[in-house]
């Protein structure tokens, strides 16, 4: 992925995670409003989409949920995703997405076959 700037990637990240899991989260179940209700935040949606059994599909690590956790906190603001002047003065800290980046490659090849499945 060239996207260039480092935010950029930040924000497509945990926008397709988001979209990946609640992708997940609707064939075991959930509803619209339900959806609705986890709103941007990844640490949410992720505990959620556990809970209906993601981990049959991907492991996730201890780890990758921390990086997870700590990256969600600058998703949820929408601060990448609207853009905020403040990040040219002050770049958000953000943890190594690398784990994450994995995360988001796997969870896509794994709930495409299991959508595909169902």
């Amino acid at each position: 992925m060239k996207t260039g700037s480092p935010l950029v990637r930040a924000y497509l990240l945990g926008h397709s995670l988001e979209l990946v899991l609640k992708t997940y989260l609707l064939t075991t179940g959930y509803g619209e409003k339900e959806i609705r209700k986890l709103g941007h935040n990844l640490s949410r949606i992720l505990a959620a989409s556990k809970s209906a059994g993601v981990e049959k599909l991907v492991r996730i690590s201890p780890e990758m949920e921390k990086d997870l956790a700590e990256f969600s906190t600058v998703y949820a603001s929408e601060g990448l995703r609207y853009f905020s002047i403040l990040f040219l003065l002050a770049p958000p800290r953000l943890p190594d997405l690398r784990r994450l980046f994995r995360l988001a490659r796997t969870l896509d090849k794994q709930v495409t076959k299991h959508v595909r499945a169902a």
